[in-house]
Protein backbone atom coordinates (compact mmCIF):
# COMPACT_ATOMS: atom_id res chain seq x y z
CA UNK A 1 0.00 0.00 0.00
CA UNK A 2 1.42 3.39 -0.99
CA UNK A 3 0.94 6.23 1.46
CA UNK A 4 1.91 9.91 1.62
CA UNK A 5 3.53 10.47 5.03
CA UNK A 6 3.92 14.23 4.55
CA UNK A 7 0.21 14.53 3.78
CA UNK A 8 -0.68 12.64 6.97
CA UNK A 9 1.66 14.87 8.97
CA UNK A 10 0.03 18.04 7.58
CA UNK A 11 -3.46 16.73 8.31
CA UNK A 12 -2.40 15.78 11.84
CA UNK A 13 -0.91 19.23 12.47
CA UNK A 14 -4.14 20.84 11.26
CA UNK A 15 -6.16 18.81 13.75
CA UNK A 16 -4.25 19.23 17.02
CA UNK A 17 -5.11 22.35 19.07
CA UNK A 18 -1.67 24.02 19.03
CA UNK A 19 -0.58 22.78 15.60
CA UNK A 20 2.29 20.71 17.03
CA UNK A 21 1.59 16.94 17.15
CA UNK A 22 2.90 15.29 20.30
CA UNK A 23 3.16 11.47 20.26
CA UNK A 24 3.07 11.44 24.08
CA UNK A 25 -0.29 13.25 24.13
CA UNK A 26 -3.16 10.72 24.19
CA UNK A 27 -5.63 13.18 22.63
CA UNK A 28 -3.22 13.90 19.74
CA UNK A 29 -2.90 10.17 19.07
CA UNK A 30 -6.68 9.79 19.03
CA UNK A 31 -6.85 12.49 16.34
CA UNK A 32 -4.13 10.72 14.33
CA UNK A 33 -6.00 7.42 14.57
CA UNK A 34 -9.16 9.09 13.25
CA UNK A 35 -7.21 10.48 10.29
CA UNK A 36 -5.64 7.09 9.47
CA UNK A 37 -8.99 5.30 9.57
CA UNK A 38 -10.59 8.05 7.51
CA UNK A 39 -7.94 7.53 4.80
CA UNK A 40 -8.70 3.83 4.62
CA UNK A 41 -5.84 2.42 6.70
CA UNK A 42 -7.02 -0.74 8.48
CA UNK A 43 -7.36 -0.78 12.27
CA UNK A 44 -4.55 -3.25 12.89
CA UNK A 45 -2.04 -1.22 10.89
CA UNK A 46 -3.21 2.03 12.49
CA UNK A 47 -2.86 0.66 16.02
CA UNK A 48 0.64 -0.63 15.26
CA UNK A 49 1.71 2.75 13.89
CA UNK A 50 0.27 4.51 16.95
CA UNK A 51 2.27 2.10 19.13
CA UNK A 52 5.42 2.91 17.16
CA UNK A 53 4.91 6.69 17.43
CA UNK A 54 4.44 6.43 21.18
CA UNK A 55 8.07 5.32 21.39
CA UNK A 56 9.32 8.63 19.95
CA UNK A 57 8.87 10.92 22.92
CA UNK A 58 12.11 12.65 23.96
CA UNK A 59 13.64 15.85 22.62
CA UNK A 60 16.54 14.03 20.91
CA UNK A 61 14.22 11.79 18.89
CA UNK A 62 15.40 8.73 20.84
CA UNK A 63 13.22 5.67 20.40
CA UNK A 64 12.97 3.45 23.43
CA UNK A 65 11.42 0.06 23.63
CA UNK A 66 11.89 -3.19 25.46
CA UNK A 67 12.64 -6.44 23.75
CA UNK A 68 13.32 -9.79 25.47
CA UNK A 69 13.44 -7.98 28.80
CA UNK A 70 16.31 -5.74 27.69
CA UNK A 71 15.93 -1.93 27.33
CA UNK A 72 17.33 -0.50 24.09
CA UNK A 73 17.78 3.06 22.73
CA UNK A 74 18.06 4.04 19.09
CA UNK A 75 18.32 7.33 17.22
CA UNK A 76 15.45 8.06 14.84
CA UNK A 77 16.58 8.39 11.24
CA UNK A 78 18.96 5.46 11.43
CA UNK A 79 18.29 2.40 9.26
CA UNK A 80 19.29 0.21 12.20
CA UNK A 81 17.20 1.88 14.86
CA UNK A 82 14.67 -0.92 15.22
CA UNK A 83 14.66 -4.67 14.86
CA UNK A 84 13.21 -5.65 11.49
CA UNK A 85 10.88 -8.15 13.17
CA UNK A 86 9.34 -5.61 15.57
CA UNK A 87 5.58 -5.64 14.69
CA UNK A 88 5.16 -1.87 14.99
CA UNK A 89 8.11 -1.32 12.63
CA UNK A 90 6.65 -3.76 10.10
CA UNK A 91 3.26 -1.98 10.00
CA UNK A 92 4.87 1.44 9.92
CA UNK A 93 6.98 0.45 6.88
CA UNK A 94 3.88 -0.80 5.08
CA UNK A 95 2.50 2.73 5.04
CA UNK A 96 5.53 4.01 3.17
CA UNK A 97 6.25 1.18 0.78
CA UNK A 98 4.37 -1.05 -1.64
CA UNK A 99 2.46 -4.19 -0.73
CA UNK A 100 2.99 -5.66 -4.18
CA UNK A 101 5.64 -8.30 -3.49
CA UNK A 102 5.65 -9.38 -7.15
CA UNK A 103 7.28 -6.10 -8.27
CA UNK A 104 10.58 -6.12 -6.44
CA UNK A 105 12.07 -3.51 -8.74
CA UNK A 106 9.32 -1.03 -7.83
CA UNK A 107 9.86 -1.31 -4.10
CA UNK A 108 11.20 1.93 -2.60
CA UNK A 109 14.45 2.04 -0.74
CA UNK A 110 14.04 1.59 3.05
CA UNK A 111 12.96 4.94 4.47
CA UNK A 112 14.57 6.53 7.47
CA UNK A 113 12.14 7.13 10.29
CA UNK A 114 12.23 10.86 10.92
CA UNK A 115 10.88 12.57 14.00
CA UNK A 116 9.46 15.25 11.69
CA UNK A 117 8.77 14.59 7.99
CA UNK A 118 9.74 18.18 7.22
CA UNK A 119 13.35 17.44 8.24
CA UNK A 120 14.10 15.51 5.00
CA UNK A 121 16.72 16.57 2.50
CA UNK A 122 15.93 18.92 -0.38
CA UNK A 123 15.59 16.05 -2.88
CA UNK A 124 12.68 14.78 -0.80
CA UNK A 125 10.94 18.17 -0.54
CA UNK A 126 8.18 16.94 -2.80
CA UNK A 127 6.26 13.73 -2.36
CA UNK A 128 3.13 12.89 -4.25
CA UNK A 129 3.22 16.33 -5.89
CA UNK A 130 2.97 18.22 -2.59
CA UNK A 131 5.51 20.91 -1.72
CA UNK A 132 7.18 21.02 1.63
CA UNK A 133 5.77 23.96 3.65
CA UNK A 134 8.18 26.76 4.41
CA UNK A 135 9.29 27.66 7.92
CA UNK A 136 7.16 30.80 7.65
CA UNK A 137 4.09 28.74 6.78
CA UNK A 138 4.72 26.44 9.70
CA UNK A 139 5.08 29.38 12.09
CA UNK A 140 1.93 30.99 10.71
CA UNK A 141 0.05 27.75 11.27
CA UNK A 142 1.31 27.58 14.84
CA UNK A 143 0.24 31.20 15.44
CA UNK A 144 -3.21 30.46 14.05
CA UNK A 145 -3.62 27.43 16.30
CA UNK A 146 -2.58 29.45 19.31
CA UNK A 147 -5.00 32.24 18.37
CA UNK A 148 -7.91 29.79 17.95
CA UNK A 149 -7.17 28.11 21.28
CA UNK A 150 -6.89 31.43 23.14
CA UNK A 151 -10.06 32.88 21.61
CA UNK A 152 -12.13 29.76 22.22
CA UNK A 153 -10.92 29.67 25.83
CA UNK A 154 -12.23 33.24 26.22
CA UNK A 155 -15.58 32.33 24.69
CA UNK A 156 -16.29 29.43 27.05
CA UNK A 157 -14.76 30.90 30.22
CA UNK A 158 -18.17 32.02 31.54
CA UNK A 159 -21.32 30.46 30.06
CA UNK A 160 -24.03 31.85 32.34
CA UNK A 161 -24.84 35.55 32.52
CA UNK A 162 -22.79 36.97 35.38
CA UNK A 163 -25.08 39.95 36.09
CA UNK A 164 -28.79 39.33 36.52
CA UNK A 165 -31.83 40.94 38.09
CA UNK A 166 -32.42 44.64 38.70
CA UNK A 167 -28.71 45.46 38.71
CA UNK A 168 -27.94 43.71 35.41
CA UNK A 169 -27.86 46.98 33.45
CA UNK A 170 -26.09 49.17 36.04
CA UNK A 171 -22.81 50.71 34.89
CA UNK A 172 -20.16 52.83 36.55
CA UNK A 173 -18.86 56.11 35.13
CA UNK A 174 -15.92 54.45 33.40
CA UNK A 175 -18.30 52.21 31.48
CA UNK A 176 -20.56 55.13 30.52
CA UNK A 177 -17.53 57.05 29.24
CA UNK A 178 -16.52 54.03 27.14
CA UNK A 179 -20.06 53.72 25.73
CA UNK A 180 -20.20 57.44 24.95
CA UNK A 181 -16.82 57.30 23.19
CA UNK A 182 -18.03 54.32 21.18
CA UNK A 183 -21.17 56.18 20.07
CA UNK A 184 -19.01 59.15 19.08
CA UNK A 185 -16.81 56.91 16.92
CA UNK A 186 -13.87 57.07 19.33
CA UNK A 187 -13.98 53.48 20.55
CA UNK A 188 -11.02 51.09 20.56
CA UNK A 189 -9.59 49.82 17.29
CA UNK A 190 -10.47 46.13 17.15
CA UNK A 191 -8.51 44.16 14.57
CA UNK A 192 -10.72 42.08 12.30
CA UNK A 193 -9.37 38.66 11.31
CA UNK A 194 -10.21 36.67 8.23
CA UNK A 195 -11.91 33.46 9.32
CA UNK A 196 -12.19 30.42 7.05
CA UNK A 197 -14.68 27.57 7.25
CA UNK A 198 -11.79 25.35 8.41
CA UNK A 199 -11.08 27.82 11.23
CA UNK A 200 -14.72 27.56 12.31
CA UNK A 201 -14.56 23.76 12.22
CA UNK A 202 -11.37 23.76 14.29
CA UNK A 203 -12.87 26.17 16.82
CA UNK A 204 -15.98 23.98 17.17
CA UNK A 205 -13.73 20.94 17.68
CA UNK A 206 -11.98 22.82 20.49
CA UNK A 207 -15.34 23.74 22.03
CA UNK A 208 -16.48 20.11 21.92
CA UNK A 209 -13.22 18.79 23.38
CA UNK A 210 -13.44 21.31 26.25
CA UNK A 211 -16.18 19.34 27.98
CA UNK A 212 -18.35 22.46 28.36
CA UNK A 213 -22.01 21.68 27.68
CA UNK A 214 -24.52 23.75 25.73
CA UNK A 215 -22.03 26.18 24.17
CA UNK A 216 -23.40 25.90 20.63
CA UNK A 217 -26.97 26.21 21.95
CA UNK A 218 -26.03 29.43 23.76
CA UNK A 219 -24.51 30.78 20.55
CA UNK A 220 -27.59 29.83 18.51
CA UNK A 221 -29.74 32.21 20.60
CA UNK A 222 -27.28 35.11 20.92
CA UNK A 223 -28.69 38.40 19.64
CA UNK A 224 -31.87 36.68 18.45
CA UNK A 225 -34.16 39.10 16.64
CA UNK A 226 -37.25 36.93 17.12
CA UNK A 227 -38.05 33.28 17.89
CA UNK A 228 -38.05 32.37 14.21
CA UNK A 229 -34.55 33.76 13.67
CA UNK A 230 -33.04 30.91 15.71
CA UNK A 231 -35.06 28.13 14.07
CA UNK A 232 -32.49 25.81 12.50
CA UNK A 233 -34.69 23.48 10.51
CA UNK A 234 -32.89 20.68 8.68
CA UNK A 235 -30.20 20.49 6.03
CA UNK A 236 -32.84 19.62 3.44
CA UNK A 237 -35.23 22.27 4.74
CA UNK A 238 -33.12 24.91 6.55
CA UNK A 239 -34.82 27.54 8.69
CA UNK A 240 -33.81 31.20 9.17
CA UNK A 241 -31.44 30.13 11.97
CA UNK A 242 -29.58 27.48 9.98
CA UNK A 243 -25.85 27.71 10.82
CA UNK A 244 -26.48 30.69 13.11
CA UNK A 245 -24.26 29.09 15.76
CA UNK A 246 -21.44 28.73 13.21
CA UNK A 247 -21.88 32.37 12.19
CA UNK A 248 -21.61 33.36 15.84
CA UNK A 249 -18.35 31.43 16.16
CA UNK A 250 -17.04 33.18 13.05
CA UNK A 251 -18.11 36.59 14.36
CA UNK A 252 -16.41 36.00 17.73
CA UNK A 253 -13.20 34.78 16.10
CA UNK A 254 -13.19 37.71 13.68
CA UNK A 255 -12.94 40.23 16.54
CA UNK A 256 -10.61 38.06 18.61
CA UNK A 257 -13.23 37.88 21.37
CA UNK A 258 -12.80 41.56 22.24
CA UNK A 259 -15.51 44.10 23.09
CA UNK A 260 -16.21 46.72 20.43
CA UNK A 261 -16.82 49.22 23.26
CA UNK A 262 -14.01 48.60 25.74
CA UNK A 263 -11.56 46.40 23.85
CA UNK A 264 -11.61 43.97 26.77
CA UNK A 265 -11.93 40.17 26.40
CA UNK A 266 -15.43 38.70 26.57
CA UNK A 267 -17.13 35.37 27.16
CA UNK A 268 -20.63 34.05 26.47
CA UNK A 269 -21.68 34.89 30.02
CA UNK A 270 -20.36 38.47 30.05
CA UNK A 271 -21.44 39.57 26.58
CA UNK A 272 -24.18 39.86 24.05
CA UNK A 273 -24.29 40.38 20.31
CA UNK A 274 -25.49 43.84 19.39
CA UNK A 275 -26.86 44.98 16.05
CA UNK A 276 -24.61 47.92 15.15
CA UNK A 277 -27.50 49.41 13.20
CA UNK A 278 -30.61 48.45 15.16
CA UNK A 279 -33.28 46.40 13.43
CA UNK A 280 -35.82 49.16 14.10
CA UNK A 281 -33.62 51.50 12.07
CA UNK A 282 -33.21 49.15 9.12
CA UNK A 283 -30.29 46.99 10.30
CA UNK A 284 -30.08 43.31 9.36
CA UNK A 285 -29.76 40.32 11.67
CA UNK A 286 -26.59 39.20 9.90
CA UNK A 287 -22.91 38.78 10.88
CA UNK A 288 -21.94 41.94 9.00
CA UNK A 289 -24.17 43.91 11.40
CA UNK A 290 -23.11 42.06 14.58
CA UNK A 291 -20.71 43.42 17.17
CA UNK A 292 -19.82 41.99 20.56
CA UNK A 293 -19.99 44.00 23.77
CA UNK A 294 -20.58 43.63 27.50
CA UNK A 295 -24.17 42.61 28.37
CA UNK A 296 -24.91 45.70 30.48
CA UNK A 297 -23.70 47.97 27.67
CA UNK A 298 -25.86 46.14 25.17
CA UNK A 299 -28.86 46.60 27.47
CA UNK A 300 -28.25 50.34 27.86
CA UNK A 301 -27.56 50.84 24.17
CA UNK A 302 -30.79 49.01 23.30
CA UNK A 303 -32.10 50.24 19.94
CA UNK A 304 -30.92 53.82 20.41
CA UNK A 305 -29.24 55.70 17.62
CA UNK A 306 -25.72 56.99 18.28
CA UNK A 307 -27.09 60.47 18.98
CA UNK A 308 -29.66 59.14 21.47
CA UNK A 309 -27.03 56.98 23.13
CA UNK A 310 -24.68 59.95 23.55
CA UNK A 311 -27.46 61.90 25.28
CA UNK A 312 -28.23 58.97 27.59
CA UNK A 313 -24.54 58.66 28.46
CA UNK A 314 -24.26 62.40 29.19
CA UNK A 315 -27.29 62.21 31.48
CA UNK A 316 -25.86 59.20 33.32
CA UNK A 317 -22.48 60.91 33.72
CA UNK A 318 -24.11 64.04 35.13
CA UNK A 319 -25.56 62.12 38.09
CA UNK A 320 -23.68 62.88 41.31
CA UNK A 321 -22.44 60.16 43.64
CA UNK A 322 -25.04 61.20 46.22
CA UNK A 323 -27.86 60.95 43.68
CA UNK A 324 -26.56 57.57 42.56
CA UNK A 325 -26.57 56.28 46.14
CA UNK A 326 -30.16 57.49 46.62
CA UNK A 327 -31.21 55.74 43.40
CA UNK A 328 -29.56 52.52 44.53
CA UNK A 329 -31.37 52.75 47.89
CA UNK A 330 -34.71 53.30 46.14
CA UNK A 331 -34.03 50.27 43.96
CA UNK A 332 -33.36 48.16 47.05
CA UNK A 333 -36.64 49.33 48.63
CA UNK A 334 -38.48 48.70 45.36
CA UNK A 335 -37.06 45.21 45.01
CA UNK A 336 -37.84 44.29 48.62
CA UNK A 337 -41.39 45.60 48.24
CA UNK A 338 -41.80 43.55 45.08
CA UNK A 339 -40.58 40.43 46.89
CA UNK A 340 -43.05 41.01 49.74
CA UNK A 341 -46.07 41.45 47.46
CA UNK A 342 -45.01 38.50 45.29
CA UNK A 343 -44.79 36.25 48.35
CA UNK A 344 -48.22 37.49 49.49
CA UNK A 345 -49.92 36.41 46.26
CA UNK A 346 -47.86 33.20 46.07
CA UNK A 347 -49.13 32.19 49.52
CA UNK A 348 -52.70 33.04 48.44
CA UNK A 349 -52.49 30.95 45.26
CA UNK A 350 -50.84 28.00 47.01
CA UNK A 351 -54.27 27.24 48.55
CA UNK A 352 -55.21 25.89 45.14
CA UNK A 353 -57.70 28.41 43.79
CA UNK A 354 -57.38 31.89 42.31
CA UNK A 355 -57.32 33.69 45.66
CA UNK A 356 -60.84 35.01 45.20
CA UNK A 357 -59.60 37.73 42.85
CA UNK A 358 -62.39 39.25 40.79
CA UNK A 359 -62.39 40.92 37.40
CA UNK A 360 -63.36 44.26 38.95
CA UNK A 361 -60.46 44.02 41.39
CA UNK A 362 -58.02 43.46 38.52
CA UNK A 363 -59.45 46.38 36.55
CA UNK A 364 -59.11 48.60 39.62
CA UNK A 365 -55.40 47.79 40.01
CA UNK A 366 -52.58 49.77 38.43
CA UNK A 367 -50.11 48.08 36.08
CA UNK A 368 -47.53 47.32 38.78
CA UNK A 369 -50.15 45.74 41.05
CA UNK A 370 -51.32 43.48 38.23
CA UNK A 371 -47.71 42.47 37.55
CA UNK A 372 -47.37 41.59 41.25
CA UNK A 373 -50.32 39.19 40.86
CA UNK A 374 -48.60 37.55 37.86
CA UNK A 375 -45.28 37.26 39.72
CA UNK A 376 -46.94 35.43 42.62
CA UNK A 377 -48.89 33.15 40.28
CA UNK A 378 -45.86 32.35 38.10
CA UNK A 379 -43.84 31.45 41.19
CA UNK A 380 -46.11 28.40 41.45
CA UNK A 381 -46.72 27.85 37.74
CA UNK A 382 -43.44 28.41 35.78
CA UNK A 383 -42.98 28.71 32.02
CA UNK A 384 -43.15 24.97 31.58
CA UNK A 385 -46.71 24.95 32.95
CA UNK A 386 -49.88 25.50 30.91
CA UNK A 387 -50.99 27.86 33.69
CA UNK A 388 -48.07 30.28 33.25
CA UNK A 389 -49.15 33.90 32.66
CA UNK A 390 -47.32 35.44 29.72
CA UNK A 391 -46.65 39.15 30.29
CA UNK A 392 -45.00 39.82 26.92
CA UNK A 393 -46.18 39.72 23.34
CA UNK A 394 -44.13 37.87 20.74
CA UNK A 395 -40.75 39.31 19.87
CA UNK A 396 -40.75 41.82 17.04
CA UNK A 397 -37.18 43.03 16.63
CA UNK A 398 -33.89 43.66 18.33
CA UNK A 399 -32.17 41.85 21.15
CA UNK A 400 -33.32 44.09 24.01
CA UNK A 401 -36.06 46.59 24.69
CA UNK A 402 -38.43 46.17 21.76
CA UNK A 403 -36.94 42.68 21.23
CA UNK A 404 -35.30 40.18 23.54
CA UNK A 405 -38.17 38.84 25.65
CA UNK A 406 -40.67 40.61 23.41
CA UNK A 407 -42.91 43.65 23.86
CA UNK A 408 -44.61 44.09 27.25
CA UNK A 409 -48.40 43.65 27.10
CA UNK A 410 -50.57 46.68 27.74
CA UNK A 411 -52.80 46.70 30.81
CA UNK A 412 -55.93 45.48 29.03
CA UNK A 413 -54.21 42.52 27.34
CA UNK A 414 -52.38 41.62 30.54
CA UNK A 415 -55.68 41.54 32.48
CA UNK A 416 -57.13 39.22 29.80
CA UNK A 417 -54.18 36.84 30.21
CA UNK A 418 -54.48 36.90 34.01
CA UNK A 419 -58.23 36.16 33.92
CA UNK A 420 -57.78 33.36 31.37
CA UNK A 421 -55.08 31.58 33.38
CA UNK A 422 -56.59 32.09 36.85
CA UNK A 423 -59.94 30.81 35.56
CA UNK A 424 -58.32 27.47 34.74
CA UNK A 425 -58.15 26.91 38.49
CA UNK A 426 -61.25 28.78 39.61
CA UNK A 427 -63.51 31.09 37.62
CA UNK A 428 -62.67 34.79 37.96
CA UNK A 429 -66.07 36.36 38.50
CA UNK A 430 -67.38 39.57 36.96
CA UNK A 431 -69.33 42.16 38.96
CA UNK A 432 -72.61 40.97 37.37
CA UNK A 433 -71.93 37.38 38.35
CA UNK A 434 -71.02 38.40 41.89
CA UNK A 435 -74.22 40.47 42.15
CA UNK A 436 -76.28 37.52 40.92
CA UNK A 437 -74.64 35.19 43.43
CA UNK A 438 -75.23 37.74 46.20
CA UNK A 439 -78.91 37.84 45.22
CA UNK A 440 -79.20 34.07 45.33
CA UNK A 441 -77.46 34.02 48.71
CA UNK A 442 -79.84 36.66 50.05
CA UNK A 443 -82.85 34.73 48.83
CA UNK A 444 -81.53 31.64 50.58
CA UNK A 445 -81.15 33.56 53.83
CA UNK A 446 -84.69 34.89 53.57
CA UNK A 447 -86.02 31.36 52.98
CA UNK A 448 -84.21 30.13 56.10
CA UNK A 449 -85.68 32.99 58.14
CA UNK A 450 -89.21 32.22 56.94
CA UNK A 451 -88.84 28.54 57.73
CA UNK A 452 -87.48 29.39 61.20
CA UNK A 453 -90.48 31.69 61.91
CA UNK A 454 -93.08 29.06 61.24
Amino acid sequence: MSFNLNSLWLDWRAKVPDGVPNPSNAYHLVLLKELCLKQGIDTKTTDSVILFLEKKVDDEDVIKYKQDGESKEMKAGSAKTMDKEHPAKIEYDKLKGSDDEDEEEDKPEPMKIDANPFDKEDDEDKEGGEEKPSEEQIENEKDKRKFLKTTVDLLIQELKQTKTGAGAREMDKEQWVALKNFAEGKGPEIKQYEVSEQDIDDAIDLIKSSGKKGVMSFLQTKGAADPDSIRKGTEDNPGPGWNRDRKMVKSFLACGGLSAVTGKPLSIGTSNVDHRLSLENGGKDEPENWIWMETEMNMNKSSLTDEQLIERAKKALSVTDDEKRKKQLMNIIKNESKKFVTEHYKTLFELGGNGGITEDELKGMNYKEIKAVTYGWNKIYPKTSDLYINTYAAQKAGSRGAGGRGVALNKGDLIKNVIEQLSKKERVLTSEEIEALDGQLQEGIEDIKREAGK
